[in-house]
């Protein structure tokens, strides 16, 4: 595999940022030893034992950390070569000093405080608790902060713009609207991607995301849309847009297929643990991942390792099953070792690994 040539590709990724606690749930301890809850599903019965009763939890913290979407995919973007920049909650009207380092690492602009999360571990996935401040940034604060100029500058830069966490920036509607009303226009004629990324919208109202999915397709005027999805925001984005429609075209291809169809977009792209899936205009793809990781160093950052091998492998033009491969080696690389791969790295990795 040649090292791909990714350090001429620049990138906008937005909107949001947060510090993380990435943590264990002690399960019991005897002397030295201590067990730790290793399913989420034994986590729960544990909580469910414990209704109308009270309980306390032990938490081991093992990493502190910057998070959020924009920051792990800004982060490991860069590390492949990409030139980044990045819009986000640094902190506001000053940037946070937990993030000075990254506003240092990246051309950036900050627009708001960054949340906090508390990231509980387990084999089979991970459970966020987080204080949510990105209710604060809007369509107007960006505008204030950056101005439409300079957003429309940056934007003529890029190569792919990614668009994420739509669940907890409150107002992701308004701002996309605004995008696509006063910065997408403008822009010249160079050929795009756009990534979104809704992140968890168990808990969003109906309506609001049918209007945020309708905008995803609205970008397709401006640039070639994937949409990037775990099974969960899958299975919810499809019972959203399969409630009231009477054409089901598209549902025998699956959820993702449904979802492309309905939104008639390039890409729609679905990534579990062992398995990587693409719907695209041009057919649909299954990887089946020799990366599959049982006991992952870290989980939290895994989907935005993939989405950064994911936007590499899109760029670069490569076939997208040979995307799905690029895509789960960086968040298996990730996952394995708790940082983002350098180039190097990855080949070096893919290469043990024996894939060719």
């Amino acid at each position: 595999m040649k090292k791909p040539g990714l350090y001429k590709y620049r990138a906008v990724i937005g909107f949001d940022a947060s510090y993380d606690v990435i943590a264990r749930v002690v399960k019991s301890k005897n002397g030295s030893d201590t067990q730790y809850f290793s399913r989420i599903e034994e986590f729960g019965e544990y909580l469910v034992s414990k209704k109308e009763l009270s309980c306390a939890l032990e938490v081991e913290p093992f990493q502190r950390k910057i998070g959020g979407n924009m920051p792990i995919l800004s982060s490991a973007l860069s590390n492949l070569g990409v030139g980044v920049h990045s819009v986000g909650a640094l902190g506001y009207p000053h940037v946070s000093s937990i993030f000075e380092s990254f506003a240092l690492e990246f051309t950036g602009f900050s627009i708001g405080e960054p949340s906090e999360c508390l990231a509980l571990e387990f084999e089979d996935g991970k459970v966020m608790l987080f204080q949510n401040t990105l209710h604060e940034i809007s369509w107007e604060r960006i505008k204030e902060t950056i101005g439409c100029g300079q957003l429309i500058e940056v934007f003529n830069q890029a190569d792919i713009f990614g668009l994420l966490n739509w669940s907890e920036i409150k107002k992701s509607n308004e701002i996309w609207q605004g995008l696509l009303a006063e910065v997408l226009p403008f822009l010249n004629a160079k050929k795009r991607l756009a990534l979104f990324d809704f992140a968890d919208c168990s808990m969003s109202d109906p309506e609001e995301l049918r209007t945020g999915l309708s905008y995803v397709h609205d970008f397709q005027k401006y640039a070639t849309v994937v949409l990037s999805l775990n099974e969960n925001e899958a299975e919810r984005l499809f019972s959203v847009l399969k409630e009231g429609e009477e054409n089901n075209a598209g549902e025998a291809e699956g959820i993702g297929g449904f979802i492309r169809h309905s939104l008639e977009i390039d890409h729609v792209v679905i990534h579990k643990a062992k398995a990587a899936f693409a719907w695209s205009r041009a057919g649909h793809y299954v990887y089946e991942s020799e990366f599959y990781t049982p006991t992952p160093k870290v989980s939290t950052g895994g989907g935005d390792n993939f989405n950064a091998g994911l936007c590499a492998g899109l760029m670069l033009g490569m076939e997208m099953g040979e995307v799905l491969r690029l895509a789960s080696a960086v968040s298996a690389f990730y996952v394995q070792s708790g940082k983002s791969p350098e180039i190097e790295e990855l080949l070096g990795f893919i290469k043990e690994k024996k894939i060719t």
